[in-house]
C-alpha cells in the first residue's frame, strides 16, 4: 500500500474567507484554524463527491461529509486502531497517507498540526479499479459479513468512485497547496495492512507499474520546472514530451486524469514564474486563461497540446521578466548564455553572437546587469550544478562537465565562492532522498 509522505512548511496562500480569490488578493498567513479547515473540507467534499471525515482529540472537533453512506454491516475506518498501529510511523511530519484497509477499501489520511487537536482527515473510501461482478473473489470474506449474502454491500462497492494514481497525485497536491506549502516534494513509502486475501500477482505488477510511472513523472516534473524557471523552452519541452511518452507506454490515463495533471502543471508553472518575479497581474491573467482552456478540453491529445502551450508561454514570461529594461544586445547576450550554460562560454564568443565589440559588451553588460559577464555565467552554471546535486546520482566530476567546467578543481572553487560550500559539502547537507511521488 502506498504512503504519500509530505514535509510542508507552515505557510499557506489563503484569504481566510473559505475561498481563493485572484492572485492580487491572496495573503500569506499561518496554518488555518479548525473552523477554516472544515470549511475547506466541506468545499472539497462537494467538488470531489468523496466522503470526508475529520477526527480531532476533543469531542467538538469532528467533521463529517458523506456522499455515499457506508452499510452498517461493513467495517468502518477505525481511526483509533490506525493511530495505534500506524500513527507514529505515518505522522512524523504532516504526512499524507494513501492507505488500503483489509477489505481493500482505500483512503487518503492526513493529519494537520493546526491546533492542540491536530485533527486527522480521512477521505474515502474509494477503489483503484472497477470491482466487476465477482466482488467476492476480488475482495474476499470478512468474519463479520459475507459479500454474497448482503446486496447492500455489493451495491456499495459498485457505487464507490474509482480513482487512479494520477487523480490521487492531484488531490494530494491540492490538499497540500491549500493547507501547507505547494512546492514541497511528496514522497512514497510502502505500508500494508493485513489483507483478508492476497492480491493476485498481476494486480501487484500493475500497481508497481503505476508506482514506477508516478516516480518517473515526479522526477521529470522537477526537471521540467527547473528548465522553465531558467526560461529554457527547448529543454523544458523535451522533458514534457518524455513525460507524455512515459504515461502512454506504461499506464492508461483517462482524459479526466490527464486533465488533473494539466491543472496541477498550471499551478506549478505559475509558482515557478512567481518565484522568477513575473508580474502578479500577468500571472493571474495567464493562469486563468489556461484554466479555462483545460476545463473546456476533453481529449488527451488536446490536453497535451495545451501543456506544451503552457510551457512555451511561461518560459516567455520568465525570459521577458529577466530581460525587462535591457537593451537588445544585452538581451541577446543573456539568452545566449542561458542556452549554452552547459558549455564553456567566452566573452569573445558572446560578442560575435550579439554583433558588438567584446570590450563594449563587457562594459554595457556590467552597466545594465549590475554584474560582469563572467559572474553571470558562473551564477547560471552553479544554479544548474545545484539542480544536478539535488536531483541526480551523477558524480561531482560528471556534474562539473555537465555544467561546462573543464577543470574539476576550478568547479569546486567557483561553487564554494557562490554557495559557501564545496560540492561535496553541499551534497552531504541534502536530506536523504526517498522514492518520490
Amino acid at each position: 500500500m502506498d504512503v504519500l509522505v509530505i514535509n510542508p512548511t507552515k505557510k499557506i496562500l489563503y484569504n481566510g474567507e473559505n475561498h481563493l480569490r485572484g492572485i492580487d488578493d491572496i495573503v500569506t498567513k499561518s496554518l488555518p484554524t479548525s473552523q477554516e479547515l472544515y470549511a475547506i473540507l466541506n468545499n472539497l467534499s462537494f467538488l470531489t463527491k468523496l466522503n470526508i471525515y475529520s477526527h480531532g482529540e476533543s469531542s467538538n472537533s469532528h467533521f463529517v461529509a458523506e456522499f455515499i453512506p457506508k452499510p452498517k454491516a461493513l467495517p468502518g475506518f477505525d481511526i483509533h486502531t490506525f493511530k495505534t498501529k500506524h500513527g507514529e510511523f505515518c505522522f512524523g511530519n504532516h504526512e499524507v497517507v494513501v492507505y488500503t484497509d483489509k477489505t481493500s477499501l482505500n483512503y487518503l489520511v492526513v493529519r494537520f498540526q493546526i491546533s492542540v487537536d491536530e485533527p486527522i482527515v480521512i477521505i474515502g473510501p474509494f477503489l483503484f479499479e472497477n470491482p466487476g461482478n465477482n466482488i467476492t473473489s476480488e475482495y474476499g470474506q470478512h468474519e463479520n459479513f459475507a459479500f454474497q449474502d448482503n446486496p447492500l454491500i455489493l451495491d456499495y462497492f459498485r457505487s464507490l468512485k474509482i480513482l487512479d494514481t494520477a487523480y490521487l497525485h492531484a488531490l494530494a497536491g491540492l490538499l497540500f497547496a491549500l493547507l501547507n506549502s505547494p512546492m514541497a516534494d511528496p514522497k512514497i513509502r510502502i505500508l500494508k495492512s493485513e489483507p483478508i486475501t492476497q492480491l493476485e500477482d498481476r494486480d501487484h505488477m500493475k500497481n508497481q507499474k503505476q508506482l514506477d510511472t508516478i516516480n518517473l513523472h515526479h522526477s521529470k516534473l522537477k526537471d521540467l520546472l527547473h528548465y522553465v524557471g531558467q526560461g529554457d523552452q527547448d529543454k523544458a519541452l523535451k522533458v514534457l514530451s518524455s513525460i507524455g511518452s512515459a504515461y502512454k507506454d506504461k499506464t492508461r490515463l483517462t482524459s479526466c486524469s490527464f486533465k488533473n495533471l494539466a491543472l496541477d502543471l498550471n499551478v506549478r508553472l505559475q509558482m515557478v514564474a512567481d518565484k522568477a518575479q513575473v508580474s502578479p497581474y500577468e500571472l493571474h491573467t495567464k493562469s486563468n486563461r489556461f484554466l479555462s482552456l483545460i476545463e473546456d478540453i476533453h481529449t488527451t491529445t488536446s490536453l497535451f497540446q495545451v501543456q506544451k502551450e503552457m510551457v512555451i508561454s511561461y518560459c516567455k514570461l520568465i525570459n521577458e521578466s529577466h530581460t525587462s529594461g535591457l537593451s537588445k544586445p544585452i538581451i541577446d547576450a543573456v539568452h545566449f548564455i542561458d542556452k549554452h550554460v552547459d558549455k564553456k562560454i567566452s566573452l569573445l564568443e558572446i560578442s560575435h553572437h550579439v554583433g558588438i565589440n567584446d570590450s563594449h559588451l563587457s562594459r554595457q553588460f556590467k552597466k545594465e546587469m549590475g554584474k560582469t559577464v563572467t559572474n553571470y555565467i558562473n551564477e547560471r552554471k552553479i544554479i544548474k550544478a545545484k539542480h544536478y546535486l539535488e536531483n541526480s546520482n551523477h558524480s561531482i566530476t560528471t556534474i562539473s562537465t555537465l555544467c561546462g567546467f573543464e577543470n574539476h578543481n576550478y568547479f569546486s572553487k567557483v561553487f564554494k565562492l557562490y554557495t559557501g560550500y564545496t560540492p561535496k559539502e553541499f551534497q552531504k547537507n541534502i536530506p536523504p532522498k526517498e522514492r518520490t511521488f
